[in-house]
C-alpha cells in the first residue's frame, strides 16, 4: 500500500510497480496538477486499486500492463498522454473522471471472459482514441468522449449495457459498438 507519490521534477520521474501475485493499492494522490510524474506501470499484479477519492492521478502516461483480477479508479484521472489498462484484467471500475490530453488515447481491455463485468460510473473524456477492446460486459453509466478530430469510440467484443442516460460522442470520428 502506498500512500502520496510525488516528484521534485515535473514530467521527469516514472514510478514501476511490481507485485507479481500480490495486490497493489495506492490510498492518496499519485502527483499533482503541474508537478505530475512521467508515468506509473504496473507491471504485474492481482488487484490495482487507487482507493477512495483522495487517490488522485496526475501523470502523463499510465499503464497496467498485467492485473490479473480487478482495477478500480476512485479518484480522479488526469493523464497528459496515454491510458493503457490491458492483459489480463477481469473488470475495470471508473468511479470519478478520467481525461486525457495531448491526443492521449485511452485503451481499456475490459474483461478476458464473456462473464466478467466492469462498471464505467464517471465520464471518461479522451483526447485521442477511447477504445474497450475486452470481451467481458461494460456496465457504462456516463459520458464517454473522444476530443480530438477524427478520435473514435470503439467497444469492440463486449455487450454494452446501460445503467443510466449516457452520450458517447466524437468530434467527426467513428463510434463502434458491438453489442448494446
Amino acid at each position: 500500500t502506498l500512500d502520496e507519490v510525488s516528484t521534485d521534477t515535473a514530467d521527469t520521474h516514472t514510478l514501476t510497480l511490481v507485485a507479481g501475485a500480490g495486490n497493489v493499492v495506492i490510498d492518496d494522490n499519485v502527483g499533482v496538477a503541474a508537478m505530475e510524474l512521467a508515468g506509473v506501470v504496473v507491471t504485474s499484479a492481482t488487484d490495482v486499486t487507487f482507493s477512495g477519492v483522495a487517490a488522485t492521478i496526475d501523470v502523463d502516461v499510465l499503464t497496467v500492463a498485467s492485473a490479473l483480477g480487478d482495477t478500480q479508479f476512485d479518484g480522479v484521472v488526469a493523464v497528459g498522454g496515454p491510458i493503457d489498462v490491458n492483459s489480463d484484467t477481469v473488470t475495470v471500475s471508473v468511479g470519478a473522471t478520467i481525461t486525457t490530453t495531448a491526443a492521449g488515447t485511452v485503451t481499456i481491455t475490459n474483461g478476458n471472459a464473456v462473464g466478467d463485468v466492469s462498471a464505467i460510473g464517471a465520464t471518461i473524456t479522451s483526447a485521442g482514441d477511447l477504445v474497450f477492446d475486452g470481451v467481458g460486459r461494460l456496465d457504462v453509466g456516463a459520458a464517454l468522449e473522444a476530443t480530438d478530430a477524427n478520435a473514435v469510440v470503439n467497444v469492440v467484443g463486449s455487450e454494452l449495457r446501460l445503467t443510466g442516460d449516457v452520450s458517447r460522442t466524437t468530434h467527426d470520428g467513428a463510434i463502434t459498438l458491438d453489442e448494446v
